[in-house]
């Protein structure tokens, strides 16, 4: 079985339970499919991946397969099954003292609904027990998240020798207490929303009296929706003021929660119990309104004005059974969670009972309101609901074909507004350019790249600068005199360190042109210069100058065209007084045969073997004393050596080629003033016409191919209330990089017009009432958000379950992450400003 006959298999398998499926390196895994695509593509620069190696993604301690913390699917780690798995160890093997990392599919069930998700259980459930009595021995438990209540008891009564009743508290944040109250015993136990690495404390009875009181703790029950965590009463005053306890990384959904708590049409329509009547649990799209539900008994609590914090376990435990992604306890995004959190509520409040089709037209010749007023029409056929009145915006894409020039117009609904950062290079890197033409000097060139960029991000900049097409240039790293040839699509971020300000690591050659359907090889080759011991030349040798890539066709004169290929490149390390005598001497020894040229060295001044001789040789430079041979069909990279006869070496240059240094417009942006960016400068940004890439080219129905065409997004209509994400997170592969440049946007007076294309719209004006804040790296760091509270019109900063008073001048950072902004000045019952933003809350 081929590599693309495993891959349908990873592609179209299925999850049943009691299944085993194994973890495999992320990084791993896009080698083998990068290698599948360009075979298949008959691009001859990528090589095979080599043993399975799942190095970065285990605890270097481990000697079991334990995986580090907090990884994240398909950014860190892939899930094959088992039947893929066994083919693939088959055919590359697994590296050395690595065992495999399998996990079993589990049926996650419901309590309440008594439906279930299949999902693998990457992460089991480790616990640390202790007795309250006893708090310095601590017990590690180790149980499957579909473990019952009832086999945990057994565990822990096991573990201490236990024979009486006993009661568990989980350990929260600043010491406090949660009850952990399951009336089944048979319930499981991710409906109790245990945390891996949490604590619990076993409180034993002293002649029954318990030395942990309930009043003082909170209850985490898979029964009812958390608690207070404290029955200390709080002045009505304090409405929406609760805080939002972590239940374990779970900083993210707090943020987010509290940022859309603060929104106060969508508070007043939950407060109200109005979604009761709108709840659609016939929506194959929804969630039964169990979504719905659980939102709505947060914010229920969060703006009673009764207690300092809540325990949301329960809006935990029902996001997480509907998505995946969000069932674990390792940092997620805020964004994304939002994102989930409204589209999920709008499909289990949607009013549309029975969707009808709609049939996707694209109406040519049609002038923009009627397109603006079809795609809306179409939409609000299907959805409808209290978050289409207030979330919902329309946002026009233009695409135009380069070719035919052909223009498709389509009429989109958003809901989240993602602009993207103008940035300026983090770094600069140094690229050494050694032209084709062994005359011209070698260029050093000064880039401005971003830690996300690629390497053909690179190429495309240095083409611009040497007039030489991207295609035709190859790159290798140096390092300690070797050369590892790297792929356009490679990740930048490897070739970058993290303190100097430039980088000097790459280096490119300039290749010869060949047709597109030839296949290719590239080819790297060492020089070697050869030792005298005193009797004989030593065989091994030592290397001299940088290594030379080269890209030659697969052809039948393969070792032909290799030669003639090092011949003319080589000139360039001869000194330029003996270059004739170089080009004389291989033209004497035309009529020789390259294959004789290995026997041996002739010590006379010249020798009868020309300058050089090419042998076999290692990836790192080591020589295998072997003519090159005719590479295997799989073969997209092979090194090969040059051993100068020593009798030539006195005619090459001691001197490294002379190389002069520019830098380029990218560079030299880089090291200009630091404006402050504005939000409108993102919005600017976000209306650009740009072109597309060849990853993401787009299908022309006219020419019947992908084209790389233009596509510009500008705003048509806007929401009541605009969420604005600013993205400020980018992945390139297995690197994840944080824009930490701070964003200017105004706190009142947002004014939208500018960026809104309909000619009939009215005055899109917006108060900001709340924002999500990321503060440290990616993958880590810590959400927090601030919100303007309507009935103490106060600035507020939430830092999950702690509260307190801030200030305008502090809302405006470089965390801001996520802005809410309410419409103002309209006649809607959803108009705001800060003169009447106030809430009917209910005492």
């Amino acid at each position: 079985m081929n590599d693309l006959e495993i891959k349908g298999i990873i592609d179209s398998a299925c999850l049943r339970a009691g299944d085993v499926w194994f973890v495999v390196s992320a990084r791993w895994y896009v080698s083998w499919s990068t290698f599948i695509s360009s075979s298949t593509a008959g691009d001859p620069v990528c090589s095979q991946p080599g043993p399975i190696d799942n190095k970065d993604i285990l605890k270097e301690s481990s000697t079991t397969g334990e995986l580090m913390d907090a990884l994240e699917e398909s950014t860190d780690y892939v899930l094959i099954p088992k039947d893929a798995w066994q083919r693939l160890v088959a055919k590359y093997g697994i590296k050395e003292n690595q065992k495999p990392v399998e996990r079993k599919v589990i049926h996650v069930i419901s309590s309440i609904t008594n439906k279930g998700v299949l999902q693998v259980e990457v992460y089991l459930l480790v616990l640390f027990v202790h007795l309250q009595a006893d708090p310095t021995i601590m017990k590690r438990v180790t149980l499957s998240q579909t473990s019952t209540y009832g086999d945990l008891e057994n565990i822990v009564a096991k573990l201490f020798g236990l024979e009486c009743e006993f009661r568990m508290f989980v350990r929260l944040e600043g010491n406090k207490l949660s009850l952990v109250c399951a009336v089944d015993k048979g319930i499981q136990l991710h409906e109790l929303s245990l945390v891996p690495q949490q604590h619990l404390v076993v409180d034993v009875p002293d002649n029954g009296e318990w030395h942990i009181s309930t009043d003082s703790g909170t209850r985490q029950s898979a029964n009812d929706w958390g608690g207070p965590s404290s029955s200390r009463l709080l002045p009505n005053s304090s409405k929406g003021l609760c805080g939002l306890n972590n239940l374990g990384n779970t900083c993210f959904m707090n943020s987010a929660l509290q940022c859309l708590s603060n929104v106060p049409p969508l508070t007043k329509y939950f407060l109200s119990g109005k979604y009761k009547d709108e709840i659609n649990n016939v929506n194959p799209l929804g969630m039964g309104g169990e979504l719905a539900i659980a939102y709505a008994e947060v914010i229920r609590n969060i703006w009673t004005g009764k207690a300092v914090s809540f325990v949301p376990t329960k809006f935990k435990c029902t996001v997480g059974r509907f998505q995946p992604m969000f069932s674990g306890f390792q940092q997620q995004d805020a964004q994304e969670l939002m994102a989930f959190l409204l589209d999920g509520l709008h499909e289990d409040l949607n009013r549309i009972r029975r969707k009808p089709y709609v049939e996707a037209k694209e109406l040519e010749n049609e002038c923009d309101e009627v397109l603006a007023e079809n795609a809306w029409r179409y939409y609000k056929m299907r959805n409808d609901s209290i978050i289409t009145d207030l979330f919902n915006g329309l946002l026009k894409s233009t695409v135009i074909c380069p070719e035919c020039h052909k223009v498709s117009i389509t009429f989109d609904p958003f809901g989240v507004l993602s602009l993207p950062l103008p940035e300026k290079p983090d770094k600069q890197i140094l690229v050494s350019f050694v032209p084709l033409d062994p005359n011209q000097p070698v260029v050093q060139h000064v880039i401005g790249v971003k830690r996300n960029h690629v390497v053909k991000d690179v190429l495309v900049s240095l083409s611009s600068l040497v007039n030489v097409p991207a295609k035709r240039i190859i790159c290798a790293d140096l390092a300690n005199g070797q050369a590892q040839v790297i792929q356009a699509h490679e990740a930048l971020f490897r070739f970058l360190t993290a303190r100097d300000r430039v980088d000097n690591k790459l280096i490119a050659y300039e290749v010869q042109e060949f047709t597109a359907n030839e296949p290719q090889l590239t080819v790297c080759v060492y020089q070697v210069h050869q030792k005298w011991n005193g009797s004989v030349y030593n065989s091994t040798g030592s290397l001299a100058t940088n290594p030379h890539l080269f890209r030659v066709p697969k052809t039948c004169d393969f070792l032909g065209a290799l030669q003639r290929a090092v011949q003319q490149a080589f000139l360039r390390y001869v000194d330029p007084k003996f270059r004739s005598r170089y080009l004389q001497c291989w033209e004497e020894g035309k009529n020789g045969n390259n294959g004789d040229l290995d026997e041996g060295f002739n010590d006379d001044e010249h020798g009868d073997d020309g300058p050089f001789v090419l042998v076999q040789s290692s990836y790192t430079g080591d020589l295998l004393d072997a003519d090159p041979a005719v590479p295997a069909s799989y073969e997209t990279v092979i090194y090969v050596a040059a051993k100068w006869n020593p009798s030539f070496v006195q005619y090459l240059s001691n001197e490294r080629p002379v190389m002069e240094t520019m830098v380029d417009e990218t560079g030299k942006r880089s090291l200009r003033s630091t404006k402050t960016i504005e939000l409108a400068d993102c919005l600017d940004l976000f209306t650009l016409t740009e072109k597309l890439g060849e990853q993401d080219a787009w299908y022309c129905p006219r020419c019947k191919k992908h084209q790389q065409a233009t596509k510009k997004f500008d705003l048509w209509s806007l929401p009541e209330v605009l969420v604005v994400h600013l993205k400020r997170f980018s992945s390139c592969r297995n690197y994840r990089s944080k824009i930490e440049t701070l964003i200017s946007f105004p706190i009142r007076n947002l004014v939208m017009s500018k960026w809104v294309i309909n000619p009939k719209s009215a005055s899109f004006t917006y108060n900001l009432v709340s924002v999500c804040n990321h503060d440290g790296s990616l993958g880590g760091g810590h959400y927090t958000a601030s919100a303007y509270n309507c009935v103490q019109k106060k600035w507020y900063l939430f830092n999950d379950s702690f509260v307190r008073t801030t200030t305008e001048s502090e809302i405006v950072t470089n965390t801001a992450y996520v802005l809410v902004y309410v419409r103002q000045g309209t006649s809607t019952p959803t108009s705001l400003s800060y003169g009447n933003m106030s809430m009917e809350i209910d005492n």
